[in-house]
């Protein structure tokens, strides 16, 4: 044979070499993604059709295999089917999962759940998550909805506290920058704030923090076995005494402890500081103990 067609039929190899090549990544990766698909959706929810579970179960690795152009259009085609399944398939549990973590994510806040407790993730992901875990939040959020419910008054007033307390730092930050005393326009009116700040030491938090007390005192009358923790801001001096209306952190605080369950309030949470109400100081610093009823705040 002459060198001319022998070279002509050298590059017509390569060339079938580099489209054999292509094709067999192409219908291996298609082959691995529908793999995923069926696993994800379930063998249930799978087209009863032949076709496709014997392109699934061909071996693209063996050395006489024919990828034909009927395969790749077969495959394909097979591919793009269950791939709309799958979307569809996400697309509803992420749905699902953000309606469900957005109620949750609000009883965490009405609950005062701490932030290491938080630990569902905002968003769906189908490679690590599975209809189980969507159950498992639909049962965390009636567990908080019964909890919240038991302890309405007290987080309820916890909540206007906390509020309070966060306005309060925002003040005493406020007044850290050197141009504060400096700038006095409409926004940084030095006056205003310093009275906003005496009605918040001298009134609004002793106030709610007795109202608090109260509450929590009356919960422990109808909950003799329950208590609750929360978790006490940290005053932005700590060497200075607190101020009236605030929580004594300076004290031991309890150590993270193990998750246990309670007939009322099912899992308690904890966190790695807490801050018992017995260790509150009420106006005048002085100490008020909670003696009679011994029990802390606890989510």
């Amino acid at each position: 044979m002459p060198d001319h067609q022998l070279n002509a039929l050298d590059a017509r190899r390569l060339e079938l070499e580099d489209m054999l090549q292509k094709r067999l990544k192409k219908v291996q990766k298609w082959q691995k993604e529908m793999v995923k698909f069926v696993r994800k959706l379930g063998q249930s929810a799978v087209p009863d059709d032949e076709s496709i579970k014997a392109i699934m179960d061909i071996d693209f690795t063996g050395e006489e295999i024919c990828i034909s152009d009927t395969t790749v259009a077969k495959m394909e085609e097979c591919h793009g089917q269950l791939r709309e399944m799958y979307i569809e398939y996400v697309q509803d549990r992420e749905f699902r999962w953000l309606e469900l973590y957005t109620r949750l994510a609000e009883l965490w806040d009405l609950c005062h759940v701490a932030d290491i407790e938080r630990l569902i993730p905002p968003s769906y992901n189908p490679d690590k998550h599975s209809d189980e875990d969507i159950d498992k939040i639909s049962t965390e959020i009636s567990r908080l909805e019964s909890l919240y419910g038991a302890r309405k008054e007290v987080f309820d007033i916890l909540t206007t506290w906390k509020e309070k307390w966060a306005e309060k730092l925002a003040l005493e930050e406020k007044k850290k920058d050197p141009e504060y005393f400096q700038n006095r326009g409409r926004e940084n009116n030095v006056y205003m704030d310093a009275k906003i700040e005496r009605t918040l030491n001298d009134y609004t938090l002793p106030k709610l923090l007795k109202t608090l007390i109260t509450a929590y005192e009356k919960y422990c009358q109808t909950h003799p076995n329950d208590e609750i923790r929360c978790c006490g801001p940290k005053h932005s001096s700590p060497k200075t005494s607190t101020p009236r209306g605030g929580l004594d952190t300076s004290k031991k605080t309890t150590p993270l402890k193990t998750v246990k369950r309670t007939p009322i309030s099912g899992t308690r949470l904890s966190v790695k500081k807490r801050t018992p109400l017995s260790s509150i100081k009420t106006p005048g610093n002085t100490r008020t103990p909670l003696r009679r009823s011994r029990r802390f705040f606890k989510v």
